[in-house]
């Protein structure tokens, strides 16, 4: 499984949460979550890219 084959489940599960919560609270709510959620994971991807981890090759210590 490759980073975009990735990024599109984890995308789909948070966007099926946040509907779930848009249709139970507010749109407000799920709208802010879904901005929150997304701005942390693609940090976390940035991140793992500038290490290495996501091509599967071994995280170098700084």
């Amino acid at each position: 499984m490759d980073t975009l084959d990735e990024r599109f489940l984890v995308y789909t599960a948070l966007a099926t949460v946040c509907a779930a919560l848009c249709a139970l609270v507010s749109l407000a709510a799920g709208l802010g979550t879904f901005i929150q959620a997304a701005l942390v994971i693609e940090l976390l991807y940035w991140l793992a890219q500038r290490r290495g981890d996501s091509k599967g090759e071994q995280a170098r210590t700084f």
